[in-house]
Protein backbone atom coordinates (compact mmCIF):
# COMPACT_ATOMS: atom_id res chain seq x y z
CA UNK A 1 0.00 0.00 0.00
CA UNK A 2 2.94 2.32 0.80
CA UNK A 3 4.48 1.74 -2.35
CA UNK A 4 1.23 2.24 -4.27
CA UNK A 5 1.25 5.86 -2.31
CA UNK A 6 4.47 6.53 -3.30
CA UNK A 7 3.94 6.38 -6.95
CA UNK A 8 0.83 8.12 -6.27
CA UNK A 9 2.57 10.97 -4.46
CA UNK A 10 5.36 11.31 -7.46
CA UNK A 11 2.30 11.09 -10.04
CA UNK A 12 1.59 14.49 -8.35
CA UNK A 13 4.02 16.33 -8.09
CA UNK A 14 4.46 17.40 -11.67
CA UNK A 15 0.35 18.34 -11.99
CA UNK A 16 -0.82 21.96 -11.50
CA UNK A 17 -3.45 23.32 -8.85
CA UNK A 18 -6.09 23.26 -11.52
CA UNK A 19 -5.02 19.82 -12.50
CA UNK A 20 -4.46 18.83 -9.10
CA UNK A 21 -7.92 19.89 -7.94
CA UNK A 22 -9.60 17.99 -10.74
CA UNK A 23 -8.05 14.89 -9.85
CA UNK A 24 -9.14 15.56 -6.53
CA UNK A 25 -12.83 15.64 -7.59
CA UNK A 26 -12.33 12.57 -9.73
CA UNK A 27 -11.75 10.92 -6.64
CA UNK A 28 -14.05 12.12 -4.80
CA UNK A 29 -17.02 11.62 -6.95
CA UNK A 30 -15.62 8.60 -8.40
CA UNK A 31 -15.71 9.95 -11.74
CA UNK A 32 -13.61 9.86 -15.37
CA UNK A 33 -13.05 6.36 -14.40
CA UNK A 34 -11.41 5.99 -11.40
CA UNK A 35 -12.86 4.58 -8.08
CA UNK A 36 -14.25 7.01 -5.13
CA UNK A 37 -11.53 7.27 -2.94
CA UNK A 38 -11.49 10.23 -0.22
CA UNK A 39 -8.19 9.67 0.88
CA UNK A 40 -6.78 10.10 -2.52
CA UNK A 41 -9.11 13.25 -3.03
CA UNK A 42 -7.62 14.53 0.40
CA UNK A 43 -4.18 14.16 -0.52
CA UNK A 44 -4.68 16.40 -4.27
CA UNK A 45 -7.02 18.80 -2.68
CA UNK A 46 -4.28 19.31 0.00
CA UNK A 47 -1.23 19.65 -2.64
CA UNK A 48 -3.79 21.75 -4.68
CA UNK A 49 -4.36 24.13 -1.30
CA UNK A 50 -0.51 24.48 -0.73
CA UNK A 51 -0.24 25.81 -4.16
CA UNK A 52 -2.93 28.78 -3.33
CA UNK A 53 -6.39 26.50 -5.33
CA UNK A 54 -9.27 28.31 -3.42
CA UNK A 55 -11.77 25.52 -4.79
CA UNK A 56 -9.63 22.80 -3.35
CA UNK A 57 -9.59 24.67 0.18
CA UNK A 58 -13.64 24.54 -0.21
CA UNK A 59 -13.86 20.75 -0.94
CA UNK A 60 -11.16 20.14 2.14
CA UNK A 61 -14.01 22.25 3.90
CA UNK A 62 -16.86 19.97 2.72
CA UNK A 63 -14.70 16.70 3.49
CA UNK A 64 -14.16 17.78 7.48
CA UNK A 65 -17.94 19.21 7.66
CA UNK A 66 -19.52 16.03 6.34
CA UNK A 67 -16.99 13.53 7.56
CA UNK A 68 -16.22 12.76 3.86
CA UNK A 69 -12.72 9.83 4.52
CA UNK A 70 -11.81 12.16 7.76
CA UNK A 71 -13.49 12.37 10.63
CA UNK A 72 -15.75 14.70 10.99
CA UNK A 73 -14.56 17.87 12.64
CA UNK A 74 -16.83 21.37 11.97
CA UNK A 75 -13.94 23.94 13.24
CA UNK A 76 -11.84 22.69 10.88
CA UNK A 77 -14.27 23.14 8.33
CA UNK A 78 -14.93 26.52 9.28
CA UNK A 79 -10.63 26.88 8.97
CA UNK A 80 -10.79 25.85 5.49
CA UNK A 81 -13.74 27.51 4.62
CA UNK A 82 -12.31 30.74 5.64
CA UNK A 83 -9.27 30.63 4.07
CA UNK A 84 -10.89 30.01 0.68
CA UNK A 85 -12.65 32.79 1.18
CA UNK A 86 -9.64 34.92 2.03
CA UNK A 87 -8.28 34.62 -1.39
CA UNK A 88 -10.68 36.54 -2.59
CA UNK A 89 -12.72 34.84 -5.00
CA UNK A 90 -16.42 36.18 -4.98
CA UNK A 91 -18.04 33.13 -5.26
CA UNK A 92 -16.33 31.95 -2.27
CA UNK A 93 -16.62 34.96 -0.20
CA UNK A 94 -20.30 34.40 -0.93
CA UNK A 95 -20.57 30.47 -0.27
CA UNK A 96 -18.74 31.49 3.48
CA UNK A 97 -21.10 33.82 3.93
CA UNK A 98 -24.35 31.44 3.39
CA UNK A 99 -22.56 29.05 5.42
CA UNK A 100 -22.05 31.60 8.08
CA UNK A 101 -25.79 32.90 7.82
CA UNK A 102 -27.83 30.35 7.61
CA UNK A 103 -25.52 27.78 10.25
CA UNK A 104 -24.88 25.28 7.95
CA UNK A 105 -22.69 22.90 9.30
CA UNK A 106 -21.04 25.64 11.28
CA UNK A 107 -22.01 28.12 13.94
CA UNK A 108 -24.59 30.84 12.73
CA UNK A 109 -22.91 34.24 12.82
CA UNK A 110 -24.82 36.88 11.68
CA UNK A 111 -22.32 39.50 11.99
CA UNK A 112 -19.36 37.70 10.20
CA UNK A 113 -21.99 37.11 7.41
CA UNK A 114 -22.76 40.94 6.66
CA UNK A 115 -19.02 41.14 6.50
CA UNK A 116 -18.60 38.32 3.95
CA UNK A 117 -21.29 39.57 2.05
CA UNK A 118 -20.63 43.22 2.09
CA UNK A 119 -17.25 42.14 1.05
CA UNK A 120 -18.17 40.48 -1.84
CA UNK A 121 -20.99 42.93 -2.97
CA UNK A 122 -18.05 45.16 -3.35
CA UNK A 123 -16.91 43.51 -5.57
CA UNK A 124 -20.04 43.63 -7.95
CA UNK A 125 -21.39 39.99 -6.95
CA UNK A 126 -25.52 40.73 -7.48
CA UNK A 127 -26.41 37.70 -5.08
CA UNK A 128 -24.10 39.31 -2.14
CA UNK A 129 -25.89 42.67 -2.82
CA UNK A 130 -29.29 41.48 -2.21
CA UNK A 131 -28.45 39.28 0.37
CA UNK A 132 -26.15 41.85 2.59
CA UNK A 133 -29.63 43.95 2.20
CA UNK A 134 -32.00 41.70 3.52
CA UNK A 135 -29.55 40.89 6.62
CA UNK A 136 -29.20 44.67 7.13
CA UNK A 137 -33.26 45.36 7.28
CA UNK A 138 -33.56 42.56 9.24
CA UNK A 139 -30.81 42.20 12.08
CA UNK A 140 -29.27 45.92 12.06
CA UNK A 141 -32.20 48.16 11.05
CA UNK A 142 -29.68 50.22 8.73
CA UNK A 143 -32.46 50.64 6.13
CA UNK A 144 -30.49 53.50 4.38
CA UNK A 145 -26.98 50.95 3.64
CA UNK A 146 -29.64 48.54 2.39
CA UNK A 147 -31.47 50.47 0.20
CA UNK A 148 -28.68 51.56 -1.24
CA UNK A 149 -27.26 47.96 -1.90
CA UNK A 150 -30.34 47.29 -3.46
CA UNK A 151 -30.60 50.33 -5.95
CA UNK A 152 -26.78 48.42 -6.81
CA UNK A 153 -28.88 45.39 -7.46
CA UNK A 154 -31.25 46.54 -9.93
CA UNK A 155 -28.45 48.23 -11.77
CA UNK A 156 -30.28 52.29 -10.40
CA UNK A 157 -33.41 51.05 -10.46
CA UNK A 158 -35.12 52.61 -7.66
CA UNK A 159 -38.29 51.50 -8.57
CA UNK A 160 -36.93 48.04 -8.50
CA UNK A 161 -35.30 48.03 -5.56
CA UNK A 162 -38.62 49.06 -3.52
CA UNK A 163 -40.30 45.61 -5.04
CA UNK A 164 -37.23 43.73 -4.01
CA UNK A 165 -37.54 45.29 -0.27
CA UNK A 166 -41.06 44.24 -0.75
CA UNK A 167 -39.58 40.88 -0.78
CA UNK A 168 -37.59 40.95 2.07
CA UNK A 169 -40.54 42.22 4.20
CA UNK A 170 -42.66 39.15 2.61
CA UNK A 171 -39.86 36.42 3.10
CA UNK A 172 -37.77 37.78 5.84
CA UNK A 173 -39.94 40.73 7.99
CA UNK A 174 -42.82 38.42 7.83
CA UNK A 175 -44.82 41.47 7.46
CA UNK A 176 -47.00 40.94 4.44
CA UNK A 177 -49.25 43.42 4.85
CA UNK A 178 -46.13 45.76 4.05
CA UNK A 179 -45.46 44.15 1.00
CA UNK A 180 -48.35 44.03 -0.63
CA UNK A 181 -48.29 47.96 -0.02
CA UNK A 182 -45.29 47.99 -1.52
CA UNK A 183 -45.79 45.61 -4.37
CA UNK A 184 -48.78 47.66 -4.82
CA UNK A 185 -47.24 51.29 -4.68
CA UNK A 186 -44.20 50.53 -7.16
CA UNK A 187 -46.98 48.52 -9.53
CA UNK A 188 -48.42 51.79 -10.06
CA UNK A 189 -45.97 53.83 -10.97
CA UNK A 190 -45.42 51.45 -13.61
CA UNK A 191 -43.09 48.35 -12.04
CA UNK A 192 -43.56 44.99 -12.98
CA UNK A 193 -44.36 43.23 -10.00
CA UNK A 194 -47.86 42.03 -11.09
CA UNK A 195 -46.88 38.43 -10.22
CA UNK A 196 -46.09 38.97 -6.88
CA UNK A 197 -49.31 40.90 -6.20
CA UNK A 198 -51.26 38.08 -7.63
CA UNK A 199 -50.26 35.81 -5.60
CA UNK A 200 -51.02 37.84 -3.18
CA UNK A 201 -54.46 38.73 -3.79
CA UNK A 202 -55.30 35.00 -4.48
CA UNK A 203 -53.75 33.53 -1.13
CA UNK A 204 -55.02 36.36 0.70
CA UNK A 205 -51.38 37.20 1.95
CA UNK A 206 -50.97 40.71 2.94
CA UNK A 207 -54.66 42.01 1.87
CA UNK A 208 -58.08 40.20 2.19
CA UNK A 209 -58.20 37.09 -0.67
CA UNK A 210 -59.68 38.85 -3.82
CA UNK A 211 -59.68 35.79 -6.94
CA UNK A 212 -60.92 38.48 -9.42
CA UNK A 213 -57.94 41.23 -8.79
CA UNK A 214 -55.85 38.46 -8.66
CA UNK A 215 -56.61 36.85 -12.14
CA UNK A 216 -56.17 41.03 -13.29
CA UNK A 217 -52.78 41.36 -11.92
CA UNK A 218 -51.43 37.57 -13.28
CA UNK A 219 -52.87 38.78 -16.79
CA UNK A 220 -50.82 42.09 -16.96
CA UNK A 221 -47.52 40.28 -15.80
CA UNK A 222 -45.06 39.61 -18.30
CA UNK A 223 -43.38 36.92 -16.32
CA UNK A 224 -46.61 34.62 -16.14
CA UNK A 225 -44.35 32.03 -17.47
CA UNK A 226 -42.84 31.69 -13.77
CA UNK A 227 -45.81 30.75 -11.99
CA UNK A 228 -45.15 27.64 -10.05
CA UNK A 229 -48.16 27.47 -7.73
CA UNK A 230 -51.42 27.46 -8.33
CA UNK A 231 -52.49 25.85 -5.41
CA UNK A 232 -55.75 26.52 -3.58
CA UNK A 233 -56.14 29.19 -6.63
CA UNK A 234 -60.00 29.67 -6.90
CA UNK A 235 -60.67 27.79 -3.53
CA UNK A 236 -63.83 28.46 -1.54
CA UNK A 237 -65.01 30.40 -4.38
CA UNK A 238 -68.48 29.34 -3.76
CA UNK A 239 -70.29 31.70 -5.62
CA UNK A 240 -67.83 31.83 -8.73
CA UNK A 241 -70.43 30.90 -11.75
CA UNK A 242 -67.67 31.60 -14.63
CA UNK A 243 -64.02 32.11 -14.97
CA UNK A 244 -61.98 34.34 -17.08
CA UNK A 245 -60.09 32.83 -20.27
CA UNK A 246 -57.51 30.92 -18.50
CA UNK A 247 -56.77 28.56 -21.53
CA UNK A 248 -53.31 30.07 -22.51
CA UNK A 249 -51.61 30.29 -19.20
CA UNK A 250 -48.19 28.80 -19.35
CA UNK A 251 -48.51 26.40 -16.87
CA UNK A 252 -44.89 24.80 -17.78
CA UNK A 253 -42.87 25.45 -14.18
CA UNK A 254 -46.11 24.67 -12.41
CA UNK A 255 -45.56 21.98 -9.91
CA UNK A 256 -48.58 22.32 -7.31
CA UNK A 257 -52.01 22.64 -8.40
CA UNK A 258 -53.64 21.20 -5.48
CA UNK A 259 -57.44 22.64 -4.40
CA UNK A 260 -57.17 24.65 -7.48
CA UNK A 261 -60.91 24.67 -7.77
CA UNK A 262 -61.69 23.18 -4.42
CA UNK A 263 -65.38 23.55 -3.21
CA UNK A 264 -65.99 26.07 -6.37
CA UNK A 265 -69.73 24.60 -6.45
CA UNK A 266 -71.55 27.16 -8.47
CA UNK A 267 -68.85 26.94 -11.55
CA UNK A 268 -70.48 25.31 -14.19
CA UNK A 269 -67.95 25.42 -17.05
CA UNK A 270 -64.59 25.49 -16.80
CA UNK A 271 -62.48 27.22 -20.15
CA UNK A 272 -60.93 24.42 -22.58
CA UNK A 273 -57.48 23.69 -20.04
CA UNK A 274 -56.91 20.42 -22.08
CA UNK A 275 -53.62 22.41 -23.34
CA UNK A 276 -52.38 22.82 -20.33
CA UNK A 277 -48.70 21.47 -19.49
CA UNK A 278 -48.98 19.85 -16.45
CA UNK A 279 -45.53 17.95 -16.83
CA UNK A 280 -44.15 19.10 -13.58
CA UNK A 281 -47.01 19.35 -11.33
CA UNK A 282 -46.42 17.14 -8.63
CA UNK A 283 -49.65 17.56 -6.57
CA UNK A 284 -52.84 17.62 -8.05
CA UNK A 285 -55.28 15.96 -5.03
CA UNK A 286 -58.83 17.91 -4.57
CA UNK A 287 -58.55 19.92 -7.77
CA UNK A 288 -62.09 19.85 -8.44
CA UNK A 289 -63.61 18.82 -5.52
CA UNK A 290 -67.27 19.51 -4.90
CA UNK A 291 -67.36 21.24 -8.09
CA UNK A 292 -70.48 20.11 -7.98
CA UNK A 293 -72.29 22.04 -10.59
CA UNK A 294 -70.00 21.13 -13.71
CA UNK A 295 -71.37 18.85 -16.05
CA UNK A 296 -67.85 17.80 -17.37
CA UNK A 297 -63.90 19.08 -17.59
CA UNK A 298 -61.97 19.84 -20.34
CA UNK A 299 -60.50 16.71 -21.95
CA UNK A 300 -57.59 16.58 -20.06
CA UNK A 301 -56.63 12.86 -21.17
CA UNK A 302 -53.54 14.44 -22.91
CA UNK A 303 -52.40 16.11 -20.18
CA UNK A 304 -49.22 15.01 -18.89
CA UNK A 305 -49.60 13.46 -15.12
CA UNK A 306 -46.32 11.03 -14.97
CA UNK A 307 -44.89 13.45 -11.95
CA UNK A 308 -48.13 13.67 -10.29
CA UNK A 309 -47.41 11.83 -6.93
CA UNK A 310 -50.75 12.95 -4.83
CA UNK A 311 -54.33 12.80 -7.05
CA UNK A 312 -56.66 12.32 -4.42
CA UNK A 313 -59.94 13.15 -4.20
CA UNK A 314 -58.88 14.85 -7.46
CA UNK A 315 -62.49 15.38 -9.15
CA UNK A 316 -64.86 14.23 -5.84
CA UNK A 317 -67.86 14.82 -5.86
CA UNK A 318 -67.47 16.35 -9.05
CA UNK A 319 -70.59 16.71 -12.00
CA UNK A 320 -74.41 17.44 -11.37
Amino acid sequence: GRLIMDSFEEELQSLTSTELYDKGMDYSCGRNGVRKDYEKALRCFTKAADLGNALAMEQIGYMYNFGWGVSEDKSEALKWYRRAAEIGDVNLENHFAYCLEDGYGIEQNIDEAIYWFRRSAELGNKKAMFELAALLFEYKGNETEAMNWLVNYNDGNELGAQACLAGIYSSCLKDKKKAFELYKEVAEQGEDCYYMLGEMYSKGKGTERNVHEAIKRYEKASRIENINDLSGMFMNCTSLSALPDISKWDTSKVKDMNSMFYYCKSLSSLPNISKWNTSKVKDMSSMFYYCSSLSSLPNISKWNMTNANNISGFIYCCFH
